[in-house]
């Protein structure tokens, strides 16, 4: 993966808008003619941030097609507190993806979520010299 300087304001990243739904997250923003590809950054956001910090394993790929289908990104909102989401165009050059290094704030949007998953389960037993359970009901 080859990052180079955004050559055009062009194809920039821009007008991010997110909705979140339960703990579903649907995340729209504008997407260039000229771009082919995205490359997508989550981490919390109190993590500090630079381009020289991302591995390629920490990044996800999505297609232009994947976003037609979706009508945007969704996905599951699993954490909690403050989250960073940043999302970097590219492009199929000589048969190499080559992801352009978006510099200013446009193509980041910031996620809150405060709710939690709660598990729980009740599980009846017997008092220790109880030989049959009570109706709680009385009857």
């Amino acid at each position: 993966m080859n990052w180079e300087p955004i050559p055009s304001p062009n194809d920039e990243i821009r007008d991010i808008k997110k909705t979140i739904i339960d703990m579903k997250v649907h995340v729209q923003w504008y997407w260039t003619s000229g771009i082919d590809f995205v490359y997508i950054h989550q981490t919390p956001a109190d993590q500090g941030e630079s381009l020289n910090e991302f591995e390629p394993h920490d990044l996800k790929l999505y297609t232009r097609e994947e976003y037609k289908a979706n009508q945007g990104l969704l996905f599951n909102l699993e954490t909690l507190g403050r989250m960073t989401l940043r999302i970097f165009p590219g492009k199929k050059v000589d048969g190499h993806l080559t992801v352009f290094r978006q510099d200013n704030d446009q193509n980041r949007i910031y996620i809150n979520e405060s709710r939690a998953k709660i598990y729980f389960s009740i599980t009846y037993k017997q008092k220790l010299f109880q030989t049959s359970k009570k109706d709680p009901f009385g009857a």
